[in-house]
């Protein structure tokens, strides 16, 4: 990615977001982080429990796994 699109799209998401919860009026806004590669999500993760969701799985429905 390049970093100065990075921070315009992360930017963009969290108005999203801000937008998002005004129109529910939900009180707490989530935080939009900067986009990782799959290394570093890995790295920062480190041995905790995580559900990564892929939107072309097709074996493992996430109903499932809840």
């Amino acid at each position: 990615f390049d970093k100065e699109k990075e921070g315009k799209k992360v930017k963009r998401w969290q108005k999203i977001a801000q937008e998002a919860c005004k129109q529910c009026g939900r009180n707490h806004i989530p935080e939009v982080k900067p986009i990782l590669d799959f290394p570093a999500l890995m790295a920062q993760i480190g041995d905790k429990p995580a559900l990564l969701c892929y939107e072309q799985e097709r074996e493992a429905y996430f109903r499932t796994l809840l």
